[in-house]
């Protein structure tokens, strides 16, 4: 990175400036808590009389003694050591730019970060300094959780049973096509948004969320439409433009009565997580509704090749890049492949890399959209 062109990590409308990031620095866990801020103190001291009054609205900031005041943070313990740095080395520059003292709770304890300072000003200045640093952090992290639609039901597992066995008996002879390749019909699902979400008050969160923009929402344009919306999945896509190149085929999902219907309840999702700040910025673009049907990183391979991501952890194990495989027969013979329809039932917060007991994903919310 250009050192007079820094990267710039945008928290709304305010501007923080990050220093070069050495790749290797992402190698384990304990290297990347050297990572250090910088924010853009121009852009940060230049806050109108209005904004601060906003701030300290919004913000339960205590009074606690004459002319002291603190505020409690509710912080995810991963993020305490970035929160740190190298030696205490962050935490002291932050304090000493914004003229507060900042209390992390030691690691085997539970509690809420606090911010102490003699004006109101100062700890809304170091806030946006913990929020930057927790937002460039979160940027790394592996996802642990997705929104999703489960499209489960008998007739479509059935058929794409029968999808399967066709592209294996026809196909199978193409490079790279596998029968491992394949998603398990007990995990079929429409994917609305991923999430990181590091512990559980950050999950109670999402479900709230979840929750709230069902009710606010969806059950409008639910109402619309008699409370029922009909999914049908009907032939293939591949998601690159080389069909003989592909890591993803996926099948394409339709909504009735209203064709519109399904694209709307996604994107309302996905901009509602959006606004409350539990979306990665470049997770915040439109969903495009696929269901997965095969994809090469579910591909079994060496183990000791194969890649071992950790949800929601700092740390992904080098791997060489996923193979791909040649589609074209399957996309000129399965192209309108037909594998069903179901009504749309729940939405699911769902964990990643995890089984239930019905063969889908473990739930950490279920909203049943018949009864909102």
């Amino acid at each position: 990175m250009e050192i007079l062109s820094p990267e710039l990590l945008w928290i709304e409308d305010r501007c923080y400036r990050l220093p070069p990031i050495d790749n290797n620095i992402l190698k384990n866990i304990k290297d990347d808590e050297q990572l250090e801020y910088e924010y853009n103190s121009e852009c940060d001291t230049k806050v109108s009389s209005e904004e601060d009054n906003t701030d300290e609205m919004d913000l339960n900031i205590k009074t606690v003694g004459e002319n002291r005041f603190k505020l409690s943070l509710s912080i995810a313990q991963s993020f305490w050591p970035k929160l740190i740095g190298s030696k205490g080395v962050t935490k002291k520059r932050i304090e000493t730019d914004t003229r507060t003292r900042i209390m992390v709770p030691k690691p085997m304890e539970k509690g809420d970060v606090e911010i102490r300072g003699s004006s109101k000003r100062d700890i809304i200045l170091a806030k946006r300094c913990i929020d930057a640093i927790i937002a460039t952090s979160r940027q790394k992290l592996t996802y642990t959780h997705f929104i999703s639609v489960p499209i489960i039901s008998e007739e479509i597992k059935k058929n794409f049973e029968k999808f399967k066995e066709s592209v294996l008996d026809q196909c199978g002879a193409d490079r790279g096509i596998d029968e491992s390749i394949f998603q398990n019909p007990n995990k079929l699902h429409l994917t609305i948004a991923v999430l990181v979400l590091t512990d559980q008050s950050e999950r109670k969160i999402a479900e709230n969320r979840l929750r709230d923009v069902c009710n606010t929402t969806i059950k409008p344009l639910l109402k619309s439409i008699n409370n029922k919306i009909i999914i049908e999945m009907k032939g293939i896509e591949y998601m690159n433009d080389d069909p003989s190149e592909v890591n993803v085929l996926y099948g394409k999902v339709y909504s009735h009565p209203n064709p519109n219907t399904l694209q709307q309840i996604s994107n309302s999702i996905l901009e509602y997580f959006a606004l409350h700040k539990l979306l990665k910025p470049e997770d915040k673009e439109q969903v495009k509704l696929h269901v997965t049907l095969m994809n090469t990183t579910f591909r079994k391979e060496d183990p000791e090749e194969i890649n071992v991501e950790i949800p929601g952890t700092f740390y992904k194990k080098n791997k060489k890049p996923v193979s791909t495989f040649n589609a074209s027969n399957i996309l000129e013979k399965f192209s309108n492949f037909y594998f069903g329809q179901m009504e749309m039932k729940t939405i699911e917060l769902s964990l990643r890399f995890s089984t239930a007991e019905n063969g889908y994903y473990k739930s950490s919310c279920s909203v049943n959209i018949c009864d909102i």
